[in-house]
């Protein structure tokens, strides 16, 4: 099978996509949370995220900034689908 070349630009626009993500999945949890008056702690119980990667997801621009633990992009991408996300794939063009 062929392997994937990481280019700096390649990682960079990969980094960007999932910083998006994690900010829409962020839109959408709280959308989520307001509607079902839950907390972040319930909605992970039911939908079987745990209480670090939740954390870690929203706080994850703050997390870059200060180049901290971030959440496994898997994480984000399955957070993203449980609330309904769209997912790009590949480019910016959304």
């Amino acid at each position: 099978s062929a392997k994937k070349i990481e280019t700096p630009a390649s990682a960079h626009a990969e980094r960007t996509e999932t910083h998006l993500l994690a900010m829409r999945v962020n839109q959408a949890l709280d959308k989520v949370l307001e509607a079902e008056g839950i907390t972040q702690a319930e909605w992970g119980n039911r939908k079987g995220f745990t209480p670090k990667n939740i954390s870690l997801v929203r706080g994850h621009a703050k997390r870059v900034s200060e180049g901290k633990e971030l959440a496994p992009v898997s994480v984000i991408q399955q957070m993203a689908a449980t609330l309904g996300v769209k997912q790009t794939t590949g480019g910016l063009n959304q």
